[in-house]
C-alpha cells in the first residue's frame, strides 16, 4: 500500500491511501516520471503547475475513461531550476500532461511513458496587451475574511456558445489558471464566448462553482466548507487502513463537486475536511482498498451550514460478493490480449479494471451488494441487444448484484453503438438498474 499527499484537481487537497498492484487493479509496479519546464530562450519557469490530466493503458484497451484513474488526480510544482518529479506513477498507462504558468500560455504532453526518462515541455508567454479585452477572463479570489487566496486552481468545464453550452473538453478557452499571491488569475480565449464554467480549488478551502464572462473582472468569495467524520467497524471492531470515499450525490454538469478520500486511522475514524455545504453526498467504501475484507455499501447523506461539523457515524462492513464470468464475441472471435473491463458502482464514485484472460474471462471480489455497471471497448464491437441488462440509454451492462455471481456472460456484436432508450423493445427495461445483474445464458 502506497501512502500520497496530494493536491486533486477533483477530490481536494486531502492525505489518500491508494492500493496499488492489486489484483484488482491488474497494475504491474509504478514508476516516477522526472521533467523539465522551460520558457523563451531556455530559461527554466519556476513554479509552474504539471498535472496528470488523462492516461490509457499502454498495451490494449480501457473502459475506464481517461481522468478516471486515480494517478490523475496528481500534481506538482517546478522548482528554481524548472524540475518536477511525479512519484508512483501506474507503469501500465501512458500520460497526457497539462503544464500551466502565470503569463504563459497551457500546454498538453501527450503520450508520457515514465519509463522513457525525463519529459520536457516548452511554453510561450502570454502578452495580454494584444489580447481584446472580450477575450480575456480576470478574476480574483478571497478566502472567508476577505483574504487573496493563492494557489487556487480554475479548471474550465464549460463554455457557453450562442447555440447552447457544452461541458467537458474545451478548445475554445485555456483548460486551465492558477491564481498567484494577489488571488487573481486570468484566462484567454481563442473566439469570442458568451461565458465559461469553471471549478475552483484552493488548499483548506471548500470547492466552488464559478461562472466567468469574458471582458468582466469576476469576484469569487471561497468558503471553509463542512468537515465530515465517521467510522468504520465489523461487528464492534474498528476496520483500520480501508480508504472511504465520499462523493457528490449530483452528477449534473455545473453542480457536481468531485470526490474525496480518507483513510480510516487505529481506531477506525476517518476525517474529511472542507467540502462544500447545503449539498447530498454519498459515503462508502472503496472496493479495491478493502479486498477480502467486506464492503461498506453506499449511504446518503445532506450537510448542513458552510464551517459546521458533520458525523456520518458508523459505517458497518457487511459480507462482499464475487462476480465473475466472461466476455464473449457473437461472431465466435477471440478477444483481444490486454483487453480491459471496467467495474463500476452507480452511486459510489468508484470503479476498477480488471485485465481479461485469454478465455475472456474475469473475477471481481469484493463487490457490495447495490447496482453496478460494467463496460469495455473493443474496437468494431458494442454489447449485444440480447443482453438482458443492457442500458439501453449508454451502450453498458448495468444492475444490481444480490449474491454471488459466478456465471456472468456478456456477449458483445459487430458495430457502434447508437442506441437510446427509445430504441428498447416493447417490455424490455431500458435501464435495467434496479434489476438483478444477470448474463445471456448460452
Amino acid at each position: 500500500m502506497k501512502r500520497l499527499l496530494v493536491r486533486t484537481i477533483f477530490g481536494g487537497w486531502v492525505a489518500i491511501a491508494w492500493w496499488l498492484g492489486g489484483p484488482h487493479s491488474g497494475l504491474a509496479g509504478t514508476l516516477d516520471l522526472n521533467g523539465r519546464v522551460m520558457g523563451a530562450g531556455g530559461i527554466p519557469v519556476v513554479g509552474a503547475e504539471v498535472l496528470v490530466h488523462t492516461a490509457g493503458p499502454r498495451v490494449g484497451t480501457s473502459g475506464l475513461c481517461p481522468s478516471c484513474y486515480p494517478d490523475c488526480r496528481k500534481r506538482v510544482t517546478t522548482d528554481a531550476t524548472g524540475a518536477f518529479e511525479i512519484e508512483a506513477l501506474d507503469d501500465s498507462l501512458l500520460f497526457r500532461l497539462l503544464v500551466v504558468a502565470k503569463d504563459h500560455v497551457p500546454v498538453f504532453v501527450a503520450k508520457v511513458d515514465p519509463g522513457a526518462g525525463a519529459v520536457e515541455a516548452r511554453l510561450e508567454r502570454v502578452d495580454w496587451g494584444s489580447i481584446p479585452a472580450e477575450r480575456r477572463i480576470q478574476g480574483r479570489l478571497l478566502g472567508p475574511e476577505g483574504e487573496p487566496v493563492a494557489d487556487a486552481t480554475v479548471s474550465v468545464e464549460g463554455v457557453e456558445l450562442s447555440q447552447g453550452t457544452r461541458w467537458g473538453a474545451v478548445s475554445e478557452v485555456d483548460p486551465l489558471a492558477v491564481t498567484d499571491k494577489a488571488g487573481a488569475f486570468a484566462l484567454a480565449t481563442k473566439e469570442p464566448l458568451k461565458a465559461v464554467h469553471a471549478l475552483v480549488e484552493a488548499p483548506n478551502l471548500a470547492k466552488q462553482w464559478m461562472r466567468l464572462v469574458p471582458g468582466r473582472v469576476a469576484m469569487g468569495r471561497l468558503r471553509t466548507g463542512v468537515r465530515v467524520s465517521g467510522r468504520v467497524i465489523a461487528g464492534t471492531t474498528p476496520v483500520t487502513n480501508v480508504i472511504i470515499g465520499i462523493a457528490g450525490a449530483s452528477r449534473r454538469a455545473g453542480e457536481w463537486m468531485g470526490s474525496f478520500n480518507a483513510m480510516t486511522d487505529a481506531h477506525g475514524e476517518f476525517t474529511v475536511a472542507n467540502l462544500p455545504a447545503n449539498l447530498e453526498y454519498f459515503v462508502y467504501g472503496m472496493m479495491d482498498s478493502f479486498r477480502d475484507r467486506g464492503a461498506v455499501v453506499t449511504r446518503k447523506f445532506r450537510l448542513g451550514v458552510d464551517g459546521s461539523e458533520s458525523n456520518v457515524g458508523e459505517l458497518k462492513v457487511v459480507n462482499a460478493h464475487r462476480v465473475a464470468g466472461r466476455i464473449r464475441l457473437s461472431n465466435g472471435g477471440k478477444v483481444p490480449a490486454r483487453t480491459r473491463l471496467w467495474f463500476a458502482r452507480e452511486e459510489a464514485w468508484d470503479a476498477i479494471q480488471v485485465e481479461l484472460d485469454d478465455q475472456g474471462r474475469f473475477e471481481i471480489k469484493g463487490v457490495p451488494p447495490e447496482a453496478v455497471s460494467l463496460g469495455l471497448h473493443l474496437q468494431g464491437y458494442r454489447m449485444a441487444q440480447k443482453n438482458p441488462n443492457l442500458d439501453w440509454l449508454n451502450g453498458k451492462i448495468i444492475g444490481r448484484v444480490d449474491r454471488d455471481i459466478l456465471d456472468l456472460t456478456i456477449v458483445l456484436e459487430p458495430g457502434n453503438w447508437k442506441g437510446g432508450r427509445e430504441d428498447a423493445p416493447r417490455g424490455r427495461n431500458p435501464y435495467p438498474r434496479d434489476m438483478p445483474l444477470r448474463g445471456v445464458k448460452d
